[in-house]
């Protein structure tokens, strides 16, 4: 089944088994947070379990409670509102029945005894939601869908955004569920990402998923960098061939206690400025599938796990919050879930990034030190031709200087055109201005004004 409306190449990246009929789609790299059938505590990890450890789960009653709740809109469930800090709820509770009260809903907002797991969440909002939507995990949103094919593997399909600066990116991964004829489009939520990865996988094979133990109780140490090679000699680490990955070092196939000393050793060489990457890789089920991952051009990978397979791929386009839609044919029946990657949000936000790390903002400004050490608003500022390439040309004044300070050796410092629209976001479109130019404005809060003359 094809896009649309396609622009770029589509080729079969992977399939999902998902003999529960529930499929979710979430950061894969983030999959251990999961709690599946347990409350959603995280023994493993001691500050992270003392947050959650401090957080209840309410629900949403009454004759009202549903429309208390989408308007409340505090949650992807609108009968329930999850993992909230107890010092926090007596506030939610309030607001809640502020706004509950202002609609002349009939509806309360209480705390329940105990901690909802996650897969207990997964139901309700297939219930709550018409059997798809976005469920809360430790902060993140995973997506699951109900009814999907049980008794096949799924195809998952990718499409490349058209030719130019983002062609080797993915324009969108969909899932195929059955063959038919599109009649319409359902917005199911969003899908958030952290780790820069997605998985797809069968609900209750996510109960399986191990990412803190070695399966078979072994890991790998890999380093690569510009000084990489230099570190290795030192540590005795070898050039390693992976499929996927070039000019990388360390050691394969170790004891899991062995491959963790060689890590420590070579994380303790990093504070005498050497540029390098370092990976401690023990062999669980996220090692395994991301060892495929590495290896293909598409960058996805299948994992058997509980009698079942899952696909992980990464997202091309890094982290972000990314719209999942359906398509459904006359019937209402869905014939495809699909991930759009390289929406137009994405696309914005990903030219942002790249102007303020690669581009135009990763330029620096001389600014006078009452700006950058004393932290006043930047009032006056002129643009003139740069003699280097990372001098934008831009020297940043407060506009109360004296000849005699902006004279002074040590007034004034060199600062990224991105540290300074971070401090004033007024300033992103006048740095945007070529030289010759200049502006002034009369305080922090005023608009910049061009000066002709």
């Amino acid at each position: 089944m094809q896009p649309t409306s396609a622009t770029g190449k589509i080729e079969r990246i992977g399939s999902v088994g998902c003999p529960t009929g529930v499929l979710l789609i979430l950061d894969g790299g983030l999959a251990w947070l999961w709690s599946h059938d347990r409350p959603p505590l995280l023994p493993d990890d001691p500050d992270l379990a003392a947050k959650a450890e401090n957080c209840r789960d309410l629900i949403v009653r009454g004759p009202d409670a549903e429309a208390a709740g989408r308007a409340f809109d505090r949650s992807n469930n609108p009968f329930y509102i999850y993992d909230q800090p107890m010092d926090s709820i007596d506030k939610v509770v309030q607001t809640f029945t502020e706004t509950a009260n202002k609609l002349s809903l009939n509806a309360t907002l209480e705390v329940l005894p105990e901690r909802i797991p996650h897969r207990r969440r997964v139901d309700l909002t297939l219930t709550a939601n018409g059997g798809a939507g976005a469920v809360e995990f430790h902060g993140m949103w995973a997506i699951a869908v109900g009814d999907v094919p049980r008794d096949r593997r799924l195809s998952i399909m990718g499409e490349w955004m058209p030719a130019g600066q983002d062609e080797r990116r993915w324009r969108r991964i969909w899932v195929d569920l059955r063959d038919g004829k599109v009649a319409s489009t359902r917005q199911i939520g969003h899908v958030l990402v952290d780790e820069a990865r997605l998985m797809t996988v069968d609900v209750d094979a996510l109960g399986a998923w191990d990412d803190r133990i070695s399966q078979d109780g072994k890991a790998d140490v890999v380093l690569w960098g510009k000084d990489a090679a230099d570190v290795a000699a030192e540590v005795g680490a070898r050039a390693l061939r992976l499929d996927g990955e070039t000019d990388v070092f360390g050691w394969q196939d170790l004891a899991f206690e062995a491959a963790f000393e060689h890590a420590k050793r070579v994380e303790a060489l990093r504070g005498d400025d050497r540029k390098f990457a370092l990976d401690f890789r023990p062999h669980t089920h996220h090692w395994q599938v991301m060892r495929a991952v590495r290896a293909t051009p598409t960058e996805s990978g299948v994992l058997e796990l509980a009698g079942t397979h899952l696909c992980m791929f990464m997202t091309k386009w890094g982290d972000g919050a990314y719209p999942v839609e359906a398509d459904l044919d006359a019937n209402g029946q869905m014939l495809r879930v699909r991930v759009e990657l390289g929406c137009d949000e994405t696309v914005q936000r990903m030219r942002a990034v790249e102007e303020r790390w690669f581009g135009e903002f990763a330029k620096g400004a001389i600014v006078s030190a009452r700006v950058s050490r004393d932290g006043e608003p930047v009032r006056y500022l002129y643009r003139e031709a740069p003699d280097r390439e990372q001098d934008s040309g831009w020297r940043i004044f407060a506009g109360d200087e004296s000849d005699e300070f902006a004279n002074t050796s040590g007034n004034a410092v060199v600062m990224w055109l991105r540290d300074l629209i971070a401090r004033d976001r007024e300033l992103e479109a006048v740095l945007r201005t070529p030289a010759p130019c200049a502006f002034e404005r009369r305080d922090g809060k005023a608009p910049f004004e061009r000066i002709e003359d």
